[in-house]
């Protein structure tokens, strides 16, 4: 396990409408220059594949498509892999079911976990095409915002290097200039 790097992954299938939220998310992160110790990485549907993605990493920041019970679309959801697991959360069920049986196998098999915290982006329509819907695609700027503040340890409890914050910190500052 890697003490000292980041993995922000994006999960989702970009064919099936919302459900590509990750993905879409992943490709405005890639497009900043962050700090080597983060790796931005597009993980599409792996399946049982994840369980070597999230053992390779210490922290981990999932983000992913939610469909909410009762149609509760009220925007970003930070959940912990408990909440999946246990279904602690009355307002979502996670879409992927290959997360939550990923996530079980792990615990079950007493597997060492990463620090991670699930970013749950609303899904409005998860239907076979390619784009998003209006309503989803105005949660990706707060999306990026939020993940980066996550990086930085402001919205979420990770551990992460002092040196990288200052990088992240610069790196915002200078794209807030230019705009």
């Amino acid at each position: 396990m890697s003490d000292d790097r980041l993995l922000i992954l994006g999960l989702g299938n970009i064919l099936m409408g919302d459900d590509g939220i990750g993905m879409h998310i992943i490709n405005d992160l890639k497009k900043l220059n962050l700090p080597d110790s983060i790796d931005v990485i597009d993980g599409g549907t792996p399946g049982i594949d994840l369980i070597d993605m999230l053992s390779t990493y210490r922290n981990v920041i999932l983000v992913d498509a939610i469909k909410y019970r009762g149609g509760d679309s009220s925007g970003i959801k930070v959940v912990s892999p408990d909440d999946i697991i246990y279904r602690e959360y009355d307002d979502f069920s996670a879409h992927d079911v290959e997360l939550t049986s990923v996530l079980r196998l792990m615990r079950t098999l007493d597997m060492d976990m990463p620090e991670i915290k699930i970013i749950g982006m609303p899904a409005y329509n998860i239907y076979p095409g390619i784009g998003l819907s209006d309503e989803c695609k105005r949660f990706i700027p707060e999306a990026v915002e939020f993940i980066m503040d996550a990086a930085e340890g402001k919205s979420l409890t990770i551990a992460f290097p002092a040196a990288c914050c200052r990088k992240l910190q610069y790196i915002r500052e200078v794209s807030h200039d230019s705009t």
